[in-house]
């Protein structure tokens, strides 16, 4: 069994899985099926963890509606940086994430999103997904719909907007490794 308190020996994003106990903790709040949580660790040369969400549009166009992240002002000791992040979906359909990342935290929330009664699908990234500098690693993906039920999705459905037509709401989170001090 891995050790999920320690953070990550190569650069990427993986899922943080809890142990019984904790899992229970958080299933009494009620976020077992909306909360996921992250642990991560910069490449070399990273200043920055970026994190950014996307809806699409009623023409099929993903647009990005951004979020923020955690920034420093000189590149991180040898090994980069590593952390936690979560992201919560609310039930006004906004997004709420925090990291923690060697001391330093950050905290925001999107737009509530006025969907009414809705049923909602999401995926998470796999156990474990590389990451190198400026480049974005998608790590959640959700659907929503006014309907009854909803079709199993996958991440690449992201690049098939015409099969995401019949959703009343999509989005999707993607996280990124800067060599900027800001984003």
């Amino acid at each position: 069994e891995s050790d999920y308190s320690q953070p990550l020996e190569t650069p990427g994003v993986a899922s943080y899985e809890l142990s019984g106990e904790a899992a229970y903790v958080v299933n009494a709040y009620g976020l077992s099926t909306n909360s996921w949580i992250y642990r991560f660790r910069s490449p070399e040369g990273a200043k920055g963890f970026n994190v950014n969400t996307y809806t699409l549009s009623e023409t099929g166009e993903w647009v990005e509606t951004g979020i923020g992240g955690l920034f420093f002002d000189e590149p991180q000791p040898e090994g980069g940086f590593s952390g936690v992040f979560t992201l919560v979906r609310e039930k006004d359909g906004s997004l709420s994430l925090h990291i923690l990342s060697d001391g330093a935290s950050y905290d925001v929330s999107t737009e509530p999103v006025e969907l009414g009664s809705y049923v909602a699908s999401s995926i998470r990234t796999a156990d474990y997904a590389p990451a190198e500098l400026g480049e974005a690693v998608t790590v959640w993906f959700g659907c929503y719909t006014s309907g009854d039920a909803l079709d199993d999705y996958q991440f690449e459905d992201l690049y098939k907007p015409e099969k995401l037509k019949e959703m009343d709401f999509a989005q999707y989170v993607s996280v990124e490794f800067t060599s900027e001090s800001e984003a």
